[in-house]
């Protein structure tokens, strides 16, 4: 009975120390610490959020290079030995050698250099200010004003043509002389002639480079020659363009071979631009 009473009294004892190990244990493991969402800390007993900055979990450093995109500035492009910008147009530097008619401009010897060969050779410049002949690839700057027709549209003018080895527009009748409608022609401005076509006036004003016959020398554009018809009934200017090979000289050497075609072959120098071609028969 007492041996009985002793191992009850054993076993009480042992499952009492077996309940408070049990507690200890739960006691220091808390309950498991949470994981939070990516790249936060998290308290090890409640779960909830540290303070003081939050890492973004797995982190891939930072590459060598910023990454930033080159950026341009836009301004134009600049010469690497004179820093002055280089403007360029669609077809060609601007104004191209010459500029209106296209003129030749020298090779390395200095010797004039014809801007066409044949027709193919030559370009309409057209815009609301000018219709006049270009070598191809010359790009001129077009006028600022706007229009519903351009130029060589309302002259009727569809071609370039080379002569003498410049380019230059077909050209018009502006010889009033053979006009023999009674009508009165049209006010035109400076520059301008009346246009004829049929012996009548056409009621349109032609500018005087696209014109085949003017009624003074003093009405040819700068840069051209004037060249006068002489018959034995009348007397008519032409404005012509100085042959390429002439070197700009207007004398019957030059100039005068190229103009001065039979039967106006009889050519005679004259002061200033002109020439004169005269018909010894007409």
């Amino acid at each position: 009975m007492r041996l009985t009473s002793f191992l009850t009294l054993v076993a009480v004892a042992l499952s009492a120390c077996a309940s408070g190990a049990s507690e200890t244990s739960n006691e220091t493991t808390g309950t498991p610490a949470t994981t939070g969402t990516p790249g936060t800390s998290t308290s090890a007993t409640t779960g909830d959020p540290t303070t003081g900055p939050v890492t973004t979990g797995n982190t891939t450093g930072t590459p060598g290079t910023t990454g930033e995109p080159a950026t341009t500035t836009g301004e134009p492009a600049t010469s690497t030995t004179t820093g002055e910008p280089l403007t360029t147009t669609a077809g060609g530097t601007t104004g191209g050698p010459g500029g209106p008619g296209g003129s030749s401009g020298t090779d390395t010897t200095g010797e004039p250099l014809a801007a066409c060969v044949s027709d193919k050779d030559c370009a309409l410049h057209d815009d609301c200010c000018d219709c006049y002949g270009v070598p191809n690839g010359q790009v001129d700057p077009s006028c600022a004003l706007r229009c519903d027709q351009s130029m060589c549209s309302q002259l009727g003018i569809d071609q370039a043509v080379c002569r003498f080895g410049v380019c230059i527009t077909e050209k018009l009748d502006c010889d009033g002389s053979n006009v023999i409608c009674k009508a009165l022609p049209p006010k035109c401005a400076e520059g301008q002639l009346p246009g004829v076509q049929d012996g009548c006036w056409t009621g349109s004003c032609v500018p005087v480079r696209n014109c085949n016959a003017v009624p003074d020398c003093k009405l040819c554009p700068e840069g051209e020659m004037c060249v006068q018809k002489v018959s034995k009934q009348q007397t008519w200017p032409v404005c012509e363009p100085i042959p390429s090979d002439c070197g700009g000289e207007i004398d019957c050497g030059c100039a005068g071979a190229a103009v001065c075609i039979a039967p106006f072959d009889a050519c005679n120098d004259q002061d200033g631009n002109q020439l004169s071609c005269g018909c010894p028969v007409c």
